[in-house]
């Protein structure tokens, strides 16, 4: 069984086909595969040149956190002053202080001299107290 048209369709497809010579064909087939492999290996260069970067703050600025020091901070943070970091780095030190559990929200930005903090401490915070080995 065959559906109306189709004979007709395939014919015309056929026959347009076999008027083109094979080599002309078969060039338009290599040069779209290449352009293509071409593409891909660009975008994968690009993105391995991106993830690569680093950057070095001229300063590390935590904002809204007045009950802990930068020096606190920026040992929970593992941060280090002066230390080039590359966007997943910032990503691991930026989650240290959110996974913390003492704010509420933590933000960060890096305005491309300086890397800021936005911290908003926890609402609850529960002493907690550890007994003493003796």
């Amino acid at each position: 069984m065959s559906w109306p048209g189709t004979r007709a369709t395939l014919e015309g497809v056929t026959s347009h086909l076999c008027r083109q010579p094979v080599i002309l064909l078969f060039w338009r087939v290599i040069n779209c595969r290449k352009l293509w492999l071409i593409g891909l290996c660009f975008l994968l260069l690009a993105s391995l040149g991106v993830s690569a970067q680093q950057f070095q703050p001229k300063a590390i600025v935590f904002k809204s956190a007045p009950e802990h020091s930068d020096d606190e901070l920026l040992a929970a943070s593992g941060l280090e002053k002066g230390a080039p970091l590359t966007v997943a780095e910032m990503k691991d030190h930026f989650a240290r202080l959110r996974d913390s559990g003492v704010f509420e929200s933590v933000l960060y930005e890096f305005d491309g001299e300086n890397l800021i903090f936005k911290l908003s401490p926890a609402s609850q915070l529960y002493p907690v107290r550890l007994p003493t080995c003796r």
